[in-house]
């Protein structure tokens, strides 16, 4: 997982510059991170791969993930503060509303409008587009929950994310990781 995460961070970094391309890249993560079903048990193996991941590499990041209403799982490790669980709460809700990553839609926001602040009329005290957060979605497409992690680089915490989605699902090849 680990080293799966080092990969994707450095694929997207390379991408960072091409937005379109990158956009590209976080619809094909959006299509291919589905699930058959999603359950607790599925939420605490994701959580968990991504604790193991944060100890394994020191990172200080907090993990938020949500099935329905309901927090599934939450972790804050050292060096992370309630500054992460803000923002981590902040993100969820630009992935719960546009049912797709809040780094697709921070990208979007930018390329088209200037930016999220002004152009997505949002209260910014209650969202942030910015890398992290990712929609559960069921094969079908339908959003079952979210999975968040903030601390790290935004697209990096948006690698990390996807690697473990990716991992839990037992996917290979995944677009950009």
């Amino acid at each position: 997982m680990v080293e799966r995460f080092r990969r994707s961070a450095a694929a997207l970094d390379a991408l960072a510059t091409r937005p379109d391309e990158l956009l590209d890249v976080l619809a094909g993560q959006l299509q291919q991170l589905r699930f058959p079903t999603m359950d607790l048990d599925t939420t605490w193996r994701i959580g968990s791969l991504l604790r193991e991941a944060g100890l394994a590499e020191q990172l200080p990041i907090a993990i938020d993930i949500t099935l329905g209403l309901q927090t599934a799982f939450h972790a804050a490790l050292p060096g992370s503060s309630v500054d992460n669980d803000d923002w981590a709460r902040r993100k969820a809700a630009v992935a719960d509303r546009y049912i797709e990553s809040s780094l697709a839609v921070g990208l979007r926001f930018d390329r088209d409008h200037g930016g999220f602040d002004i152009a997505s009329r949002l209260p910014l005290g209650d969202y942030a587009a910015h890398g992290g957060a990712v929609p559960l979605l069921l094969s079908t497409g339908i959003p079952v929950g979210h999975v968040v992690v903030s601390g790290l680089p935004s697209i990096h915490d948006h690698a990390l994310v996807v690697t473990a989605l990716a991992t839990v699902l037992d996917l290979p090849e995944v677009a950009g990781i």
